[in-house]
């Protein structure tokens, strides 16, 4: 996620064909063996790989990851951490102390 790739058409050319590894490796920085590049690569469904290829060929959508918010606070942030995803969601799921403690033991 750090390099910007989180979507199988981060892995086309904007024809939706599959990226040579070189092309790939040159367009992203990464540093991986070309084995596992076509490990992923051929992990991916024939038919998710036609879909991502239609969407890039006849449509202007580009994919968009939202941003994930918990307290007013983004997954992405230091503070959101396991320590405060489990307080915070044990706090939700079991707002009593007495069914929060008999819950966790």
């Amino acid at each position: 996620m750090e390099k910007g790739i989180w979507s199988v058409q981060h892995l086309m050319d904007r024809y939706g064909n599959i990226l040579d590894f070189n092309d790939f490796s040159q367009k992203y920085d990464i540093e991986c063996s070309r084995n596992d590049y076509w490990t992923v690569i051929r992990a991916i469904p024939q038919a998710f790989i036609c879909m991502a290829k239609g969407t890039l060929m006849y449509t202007q959508i580009t994919p968009k990851l939202f941003t994930l918010f918990i307290e007013n606070y983004s997954f992405l942030e230091k503070k959101c951490n396991n320590k405060f995803l489990r307080s915070t969601l044990t706090k939700e799921f079991f707002p009593l102390p007495l069914k929060r403690n008999y819950i966790l033991k």
